[in-house]
């Protein structure tokens, strides 16, 4: 049981609060979620898809889209170690370690001191770092799952094309900053997610 003087902000309020004020009203339709996504959602339609065809950009946008989601795992890697110590090199001991620093004491302090205005806020960074980390390591134990690029940035997601299905990293990031999930264990959501999609594979 949590205490009530210990409770974070949901989810949907972080991503209302902080993420929410930088999409126009054609990204909020197109994303089709009021605030933020299941972690996974199964689309028959998208079986046999390529990730060019199941984004909403075009092919030049969705080039340069993920490209900045790649410079994102850059950033993670060179900012957690000059930041905050991290002394992992691959993915799995990088999230590890994210997973331990990123406890309800500094997800608490990092929400209070974030401004909500800028859009480069703390919270932001954060969060996008952290969903490309868990979305390239996805990747690395899924080497099927492809992404597909969405706007803004942060919207981008991962395809299963043999099982229609998309998985949402950088929302499973802005969880991970709220009561949602805070104490969740990322490492063994991947790898949930990652026995989940093998087993929606062998049934198809």
């Amino acid at each position: 049981m949590v205490l009530p003087w210990r409770k974070l902000p949901g989810c949907d309020e972080v991503f209302l609060r902080y993420f929410d004020p930088w999409y126009d009203d054609r990204q909020r339709a197109a994303k089709g979620f009021s605030a933020t996504r299941p972690d996974m959602v199964v689309d028959e339609s998208l079986r046999g898809a390529t990730e060019v065809d199941a984004s909403p950009l075009v092919p030049d946008i969705q080039e340069r889209t993920i490209e900045q989601v790649l410079q994102m795992t850059d950033a993670a890697r060179s900012d957690w170690k000059s930041d905050h110590g991290f002394r992992g090199n691959d993915l799995r001991e990088l999230i590890a370690e994210a997973d331990a620093k990123f406890d309800r004491k500094y997800v608490k302090a990092l929400l209070k001191n974030a401004d909500p205005s800028d859009s480069s806020n703390d919270v932001v960074i954060h969060c996008c770092e952290l969903g490309a980390v868990l979305g390239e390591l996805l990747r690395q134990r899924r080497p099927a799952l492809r992404w597909v690029a969405g706007s803004p940035y942060w919207e981008s997601l991962l395809l299963d094309s043999d099982t229609g299905t998309l998985v949402a990293p950088f929302h499973w990031a802005i969880k991970r900053f709220s009561e949602y999930a805070v104490e969740d264990g990322l490492l063994g959501k991947v790898e949930a997610c990652v026995a989940a999609l093998e087993k929606e594979r062998r049934s198809t």
